[in-house]
């Protein structure tokens, strides 16, 4: 930390990193300042199509404005919403052609495809290790399980 002194003895700079400490007499040390609001940092708006330069006393502060931070929230939670919105859907698509045929019903591969069934979207799977490791690949209450005859419809 350097500390610039004139000859009467008031400080005129302080520098640490990116802060520049504005001249301030009696004030003692940058903590102090930045709370009180008087240290100023400049900073790039964290928003990707903002490049705007802006001046921060507080440090937690990362957005040149409320415009920028509500955008972009919205951009990042927009993607992640419509994602899972999408698989979601897919989803629920699956259960219904799995809840209009019949429990113990056992499926090919192609079958499953035929109805428009997905089978990389599901709500969970489980592995049976007691029954020799067998997997059941669920969408809410329906599932497949998974043999190597096939698919066979079981509920929960």
């Amino acid at each position: 930390m350097d500390l610039d002194a004139t000859e009467s003895g008031s400080a005129q700079s302080l520098q640490s990193g990116k802060d520049q400490l504005l001249p301030i007499k009696g004030c003692a040390t940058p903590n102090y300042q930045r709370r009180m609001g008087l240290i100023f940092e400049m900073r790039q708006c964290a928003f990707v199509m903002c490049d705007e330069e802006f001046s921060v006393s507080n440090e937690r502060k990362i957005f040149c404005s409320d415009r920028c931070r509500g955008r972009h929230h919205a951009l990042i939670n927009g993607e992640e919403a419509e994602m899972i919105r999408i698989e979601n859907n897919m989803i629920i698509a699956n259960y219904r052609i799995l809840k209009a045929q019949r429990v113990g019903r056992v499926f090919r591969r192609t079958e499953l495809r035929l109805l428009g069934y997905d089978l990389e979207y599901c709500s969970r799977y489980t592995i049976n290790r007691a029954a020799g490791d067998t997997v059941t690949l669920w969408c809410y209450d329906l599932g497949l399980k998974v043999s190597e005859t096939g698919y066979q419809l079981v509920s929960a």
